[in-house]
């Protein structure tokens, strides 16, 4: 489920129907009406509805007006990124690494569907959050592209994932909370994990997570957020995303934000992640 910013990308999955040979554009909006159902595979369209009525109306985060194109083949998703994301040759072959990319300029996220058809459901309708919350984020910025913490929008991606996904009724928060913890404590009984200033910037973010195998790191990014959200509440984490239609210093925004220094937090969650792993 993670995803990785980069140039106004952040990387996650989508899937295509099985037997549907041409690319589906998928409107992700938010109309106030009753709830669809997401528990019917295939049916993107109201999965992309119902995840929005549970961010809107749950979680009090802003509609959004994008677009999702999902392609049939690995081959039409890297022309995508040509015609659609304006990338040249060389810059969409490497885009078609990631299974899925959600772009802040073009407010699209393009999917390449031919990889990750073999997902099951429960498992799409996560990615889809994911990818939408990602896209929110730079919507609450008034899309300016600048990079955030790749931490915190890591975080807080799975974060509002999981709070979707229970509301939705196809897994619980504490399940996915206990599957980050476990991620995280392999690892950490054979390597020491790095300080969330150490991981600050995207280039050190993006080392972290190809080292680590991206697991962990998106498990301490989501632990961090969640004991972030726990002390502060959610609405200083929206307004850390907003102020950066104002400003794109990270440090500044963090602080008017949480009323702390990034420095100070980190020390705290440092504490309580120990006992989290004891």
């Amino acid at each position: 489920m993670a995803a990785r910013v980069l140039r106004g990308f952040s990387g996650l999955a989508f899937i295509l129907l099985a037997g549907c040979f041409t690319r589906e554009v998928i409107p992700i909006s938010y109309a106030p009406e009753t709830r669809p159902s997401a528990g019917r595979p295939g049916d993107y369209l109201d999965a992309t509805k119902a995840i929005a009525s549970v961010m809107v109306e749950d979680l009090k985060l802003p509609p959004i007006d994008a677009v999702m194109i999902v392609y049939p083949s690995s081959a039409e998703y890297e022309a995508g990124f040509i015609t659609e994301a304006e990338l040249t040759p060389g810059e969409a072959s490497a885009k078609t690494r990631a299974a899925a990319l959600a772009s802040c300029q073009k407010r699209k996220v393009f999917a390449n569907g031919e990889i990750l058809a073999r997902l099951v459901w429960s498992h799409r309708v996560k990615i889809l959050s994911h990818e939408m919350t990602h896209l929110t984020m730079f919507a609450l910025g008034n899309w300016q592209c600048e990079s955030r913490h790749p931490w915190i929008a890591e975080g807080f991606a799975d974060w509002i994932t999981l709070k979707v996904i229970e509301r939705l009724g196809l897994d619980t928060f504490a399940e996915g909370k206990k599957n980050f913890l476990e991620s995280l404590g392999q690892l950490n009984s054979k390597r020491k994990l790095p300080t969330l200033g150490e991981i600050s910037g995207p280039a050190e973010w993006d080392e972290w997570a190809k080292s680590s195998g991206r697991g962990p790191a998106y498990a301490q990014a989501f632990l961090a957020v969640d004991f972030l959200i726990e002390r502060k509440g959610l609405p200083a984490a929206v307004e850390y995303f907003r102020l950066f239609g104002r400003s794109t210093n990270r440090p500044n925004n963090f602080r008017i934000a949480f009323g702390q220094d990034v420095a100070t937090f980190d020390r705290q969650f440092g504490a309580h992640l120990k006992k989290l792993l004891m």
